[in-house]
């Protein structure tokens, strides 16, 4: 058998979201997968896209608008005078506060508290404060920001989300990187038909059903369908998932075929076969 002839029986690999599929992609040609990743990476990227405009885009074009007369940041310090707390902007998303001491937060999942000498960046998993940079120096009012911002705006979101989503497709790769060994392991005793590449096609395939689950959970909680803990526990399932695609994959794929052969019975009789008459005893009398 030629090269191009072997090259035509090699399986077509599309459907990652059952065993049989996720199996076919070790020996499909390499294209298969890497075409699946594309259409996989471009949902991935959509969701972060919508994410960031309903969130963060939304929460700071209310923000601009809303810094009052006199507003400044100077030597690494923000001040807006005659007012002790303020609510920028907030949505059940993201919000943005500003106050001179710590004040209690919003119903927003995100909340961005600015205060004199630093800003606090809160979360349901935790906090981080951070100084301001120390060498701006501008007032915060809409003349001023809103043009800056508005010319920003529509490239900086895009570029946030395609970092996210190369973030993830280099995941991809590293993880069936290092999953792709343990099943070198077991194809090799379990006479499975496959190479090394083939087990890391393989693996990579099983991420993805785990990908389009976040990308699913991310849509549904920025259009307020799920909590923020529903992407907590969609983030936890989504990496069982990619395990248990790995483990089911590798028990989906077909034996070597010189094992398959001496699998099958030898003393059963294939159909159409007749049996040999016995010869005639010579000591009958």
């Amino acid at each position: 058998m030629d090269e191009e002839e072997s090259e035509d029986e090699r399986p077509r690999a599309w459907n990652p979201f059952t065993p049989s599929g996720v199996a076919s992609f070790a020996n499909a040609p390499l294209g298969h997968l890497l075409t699946v990743e594309l259409v996989t990476a471009l949902l991935v990227f959509l969701a972060t896209a919508l994410y960031l405009d309903r969130s963060w885009a939304t929460a700071i074009d209310r923000a601009v608008e809303g810094f009052p007369p006199g507003s400044r940041i100077h030597a690494g310090k923000v001040d807006l005078p005659g007012t002790e707390a303020l609510r920028l902007s907030t949505n059940h998303l993201v919000g943005i506060t500003w106050s001179r001491v710590d004040a209690p937060g919003s119903a927003s999942d995100v909340e961005l508290h600015l205060h004199p000498d630093e800003w606090k960046l809160s979360t349901l998993f935790g906090y981080v404060n951070l100084p301001y940079p120390p060498g701006i120096s501008q007032p915060l009012n809409r003349e001023t920001l809103s043009p800056r911002w508005g010319a920003w705006r529509s490239g900086l979101l895009p570029l946030a989300a395609m970092a996210y989503t190369t973030g993830i497709v280099v995941a991809w790769f590293v993880l069936a990187a290092v999953y792709s060994w343990p099943l070198r392991v077991f194809t090799f005793f379990r006479d499975k038909h496959t190479s090394r590449l083939g087990c890391w096609k393989l693996c990579a395939a099983a991420l993805l059903p785990g990908a389009f689950l976040m990308a699913a959970a991310t849509v549904f909680y920025t259009l307020g369908q799920i909590p923020v803990v529903g992407v907590a526990v969609a983030f936890i399932a989504h990496i069982v998932l990619g395990w248990a695609y790995v483990l089911c994959g590798a028990v989906a794929l077909p034996l070597i075929p010189e094992t398959e052969q001496l699998q099958g019975n030898p003393f059963r009789r294939e159909p159409g076969k007749k049996r040999a008459k016995p010869g005639k005893n010579p000591f009958k009398k």
